[in-house]
């Protein structure tokens, strides 16, 4: 019906429900063909979310090298927009990544981004979310004590805005 910007929308959650349905093969080209109008249209709000999206196709199928490279724009374009909810979200699917690559350091260093992001901001859940993360990556990574921690202020902002995180 000539309206590009829907069939992208379309697009993007018929990509987002193959990869919950475990089908990745048949989504990758579903988000590709959305990329590809954002692109055409000018879209980047929806060029990002695809991006991501594929990303985490990527990831889910085990082709993590693969997935680096559309991460890394969808984050490239969400920093340019100024929309830290987004960048947020991005950092925590390459945090994701690194995690499933064994690059513990660098799934902190990008988690530990993700925090500071929403460090002065009051957006509880985004910055809860990636302390959760990033103390489970501690348990993982042996380092029990700043797991601890983690979770002790994780429990406190939670508390403290009524979040049942």
């Amino acid at each position: 019906m000539g309206n590009e910007r829907a069939l992208i929308s379309t697009e993007q959650k018929i990509g987002t429900a193959l990869t919950s349905m475990g089908r990745q093969t048949e989504a990758i080209p579903v988000l590709e063909r959305a990329i590809e109008r954002s692109i055409r249209i000018e879209d980047k709000p929806s060029e990002a979310r695809c991006l991501n999206q594929l990303a985490m196709a990527l990831q889910s199928l085990g082709r993590f090298e693969q997935a680096i490279a559309p991460t890394f724009e969808g984050l490239r374009i969400r920093k340019a927009l100024n929309d830290p909810a987004g960048v947020a979200q991005t950092l925590n699917t390459l945090a994701s990544l690194y995690w499933r690559m064994g690059r513990l350091e660098l799934a902190e260093q990008t988690l530990k981004e993700q925090i500071a992001i929403f460090g002065d901001e009051g957006r509880g859940r985004s910055r809860t979310v990636g302390m959760l993360n990033l103390g489970v990556l501690y348990n993982q990574m042996g380092r029990g004590q700043e797991q601890l921690a983690y979770a002790d202020s994780v429990i406190a902002i939670c508390r403290d805005v009524g979040d049942a995180l």
